[in-house]
């Protein structure tokens, strides 16, 4: 029973979602918190970056652009677990 159940959520999931887009660009921003000036990475101006919102069986598609001047980066994803529980 559990194994045709998973078999139905892997095939008709992604068939029943949409398409959710998203373009992050990550990049220095002046910020002041306490009154001295300093550098800290911004995704998309904000700080935390924002939230991205799916709903179960929704194809995610994520465009990441770097506009840091000779520097790397990655993105540490938040709250996966909780996708099966939290509706948009």
């Amino acid at each position: 029973m559990y194994k045709s159940i998973l078999i139905w959520l892997i095939i008709c999931l992604p068939i029943l979602g949409e398409t959710v887009k998203y373009e992050l660009t990550i990049a220095e921003k002046e910020i002041s918190p306490t009154g001295k000036k300093r550098k800290a990475l911004s995704i998309n101006g904000g700080i935390p970056g924002p939230t991205l919102k799916f709903n179960l069986g929704d194809t995610a598609k994520i465009t990441v652009f770097n506009k840091l001047k000779n520097e790397e980066t990655s993105i540490h994803w938040h709250g996966l677990g909780m996708w099966l529980f939290k509706r948009r």
